[in-house]
């Protein structure tokens, strides 16, 4: 599953990015490792903050992504410069706890929608054959 998700972000960031910013990436892809990925994404969504800002919805918010590599600020060395010298240190096992965290969160907010759900359906049903039993 991790290695699916890994592609897909990977390319995600291909086809919507320059072919500059997309080999600089690469190289630094196989010498560091995934927070290559993490961090790029970080520096080119800085780079476009105000803009992505200003976006109502989550489809505005997709067709901007659509092409948010481009641009003159979108150069390997910009997004480099953002990437490791701009943005704070963030230690992954920070990163992991807040995930675990936020996911536990995601996961019990996802468990009583189900339940609410539920009762919903078992009192539409009920309703129902009370109906029926009229």
């Amino acid at each position: 599953k991790q290695w699916y998700q890994r592609r897909v972000r990977v390319t995600l960031f291909v086809d919507n990015t320059n072919i500059n910013v997309v080999l600089s990436f690469w190289d630094l892809f196989f010498y560091e490792g995934d927070k290559v990925l993490f961090r790029y994404a970080l520096a080119i969504f800085r780079i476009h903050h105000e803009q992505l800002l200003q976006l109502k919805d989550g489809i505005d918010v997709y067709n901007f992504c659509r092409g948010i590599g481009d641009g003159v600020l979108c150069t390997p060395e910009n997004i480099k410069k953002i990437a490791f010298g701009e943005l704070n240190p963030f230690p992954f096992e920070k990163l992991a706890k807040r995930r675990e965290f936020h996911l536990k969160k995601v996961i019990g907010e996802l468990n009583t929608l189900n339940e609410m759900r539920i009762q919903y359906n078992a009192h539409k049903r009920s309703s129902v054959l009370d109906c029926d039993s009229d």
